[in-house]
């Protein structure tokens, strides 16, 4: 079995052990595919902010509405794109701008209104094909960035969460140099971004109903790195753990989800599976990260607004 069949595979194990309320040990189970995700008690759950007593965001509704139909819109370009890595610069991109939507929504005062503007303007893609380095390295910062500014929409800039980000910057710096392979950057990008999402589910999730999930995934993400022989199996670690916490995140959003989530998932294991190179295995990694990312931010705006 290939290393990258491998980490896919993990997936299997972890939608198995999110779903089971029982105390037996995961790993000792058999791993089932169709398993679908349910919180860790047997009460199930959705998150639902008081929005009566919540200010209503600035940005209208509608208009976040319509910033995704046009990403949308541009989704369907991209598919059609054929090389690979031309096709990840895309969805990089259109992930990190998905990401921003629901950030405008999560930022109800405003404050970080001016930094999204500016995001969605400086980490777009540059046309030509000789541009394609660039364009691999400046997507995924854009989208590590807009999990960034997540981050501190959610914590409100405290002092020990910056410090993370902080930590996590100088860490993505010091590979973002010439003479580092740029791949590099990317799958520390990719680790770095996994790491502020998981911290933001965990704190949306303070009544701990993914208590088992969050362990697991991290047991997961522990074993990728550990098994990794490349930048590229690091940046796919990364990009799978997102996926499994972005998923967690829409089924706490939308507890009716579940069945279609579990589906979407199932089908993003087999797309791994039948994947010709590596490249075509990060460009569907995040193609499927930027369709599951869609359905966490049309769940977000749903139950946002009064």
């Amino acid at each position: 079995m290939t290393l990258l069949k491998h980490i896919a595979l993990l997936l299997f194990a972890f939608n198995f052990a999110a779903c089971s309320n029982s105390n037996d040990h995961p790993q000792d189970q058999p791993a089932q595919g169709n398993a679908q995700l349910t919180p860790d008690n047997s009460e199930g759950g959705v998150y639902t902010p008081d929005v009566e007593s919540l200010p209503e965001p600035k940005v209208p509704k509608d208009e976040l509405r319509a910033q995704l139909a046009k990403i949308n819109q541009e989704y369907e370009a991209a598919k059609k794109i054929a090389e690979p890595l031309e096709r990840l610069t895309h969805l990089q991109y259109l992930t990190s701008r998905t990401i921003l939507v629901a950030a405008q929504a999560y930022d109800r005062e405003g404050d970080y209104l001016k930094q999204i503007k500016d995001y969605r303007k400086r980490f777009t893609v540059t046309p030509g094909s000789e541009a394609l380095a660039s364009n691999l390295q400046k997507t995924m910062l854009g989208l590590y960035s807009a999990y960034a500014l997540m981050y501190s929409i959610r914590f409100d800039e405290r002092e020990e969460r910056m410090k993370i980000l902080e930590s996590l910057r100088d860490n993505i710096e010091q590979k973002m140099k010439p003479e580092i392979p740029l791949i590099d950057a990317m799958a520390e990008m990719a680790v770095g971004s996994y790491k502020l999402l998981s911290d933001i589910m965990k704190d949306i999730d303070a009544e701990g109903r993914y208590k088992q999930s969050f362990e697991q995934s991290e047991q997961l993400f522990k074993q990728g790195t550990e098994v990794a022989t490349s930048e590229e199996d690091h940046y796919l670690n990364g990009v799978f753990r997102m996926y499994e916490i972005t998923k967690l995140w829409a089924n706490l959003l939308n507890a009716d989800a579940t069945k279609e989530l579990a589906g979407m998932q199932a089908k993003m294991i087999q797309r791994q599976d039948e994947a010709d190179d590596i490249g075509q295995q990060m460009s569907r990694a995040m193609e499927d990260l930027f369709l599951l990312s869609r359905k966490m931010t049309e769940y977000t705006i749903d139950i946002t607004y009064k």
